[in-house]
């Protein structure tokens, strides 16, 4: 009698059969594979977070399996894997980053599970990426949790002192950053070349004339 996993159907393209691995494997492959359902609809995406905690605390992004087929996954790089098209990853075209921002909105929202996944996520990080802020070989931007903290630590004044512009945030409208300038609670920073051309540009757009004058008194 036929495998049933290898039966034809009409209709249906059948996906090469491979032998089944240990249970554990199949497990993994059972929890990595609900965590994509949740990404997959609207109504259930709110539940992602405590899946993502779960495969994050037991690293089961690392070797999976299909329940369907059997084939085996393995990645090495979690970027990678957040990246891939499902069933094999994550499905997310903006990779970890995000994945980031996605369990953050939870987090702020105080989903303790999203909370859980972003310290996950934080621990994955290089060491000179969580101290030094440089770009580590996988493409990872460092400083990530200072950022995720600071985020959070502006929301959070936000809420109480400005809600007004705490639903902007939340709602997408606004950054964090932008909101917290806004607000007063953090001064406006200028990005401009480190030179003398690059300081006088940034002077004539962002001073006043009056602070001009003052920087030239200064200097």
């Amino acid at each position: 009698m036929a495998d049933p996993r290898t039966s034809p159907r009409a209709g249906r393209v059948i996906s090469p059969y491979h032998p089944r691995p240990d249970a554990e494997t199949v497990r993994r492959g059972t929890i990595v594979e609900r965590l994509q359902k949740t990404l997959g609809s609207e109504e259930m995406l709110r539940l992602f977070p405590s899946w993502l905690a779960l495969v994050l605390e037991e690293g089961m992004w690392r070797s999976f399996c299909n329940t369907g087929t059997y084939e085996p996954y393995e990645w090495t790089e979690f970027d990678a894997f957040v990246k891939a098209k499902q069933p094999r990853g994550l499905g997310f075209k903006g990779g970890e980053k995000q994945l980031r921002e996605e369990c953050r909105f939870y987090a702020e929202q105080g989903d303790e599970d999203a909370v859980k996944a972003l310290a996950a996520l934080d621990g994955m990080l290089p060491a000179q990426g969580k101290h030094g802020g440089k770009r580590a070989k996988d493409g990872q931007v460092g400083n990530t949790n200072l950022t995720g903290s600071t985020r959070t630590y502006s929301l959070a004044r936000l809420k109480r002192d400005r809600p007004d512009l705490a639903a902007l945030v939340i709602a997408g409208k606004m950054s964090a950053h932008a909101a917290a300038i806004e607000a007063g609670f953090r001064g406006r920073t200028v990005q401009h070349a480190g030179s003398v051309e690059g300081f006088l540009r940034a002077a004539l757009r962002h001073l006043t004339p009056a602070q001009r004058a003052e920087l030239r008194e200064r200097l």
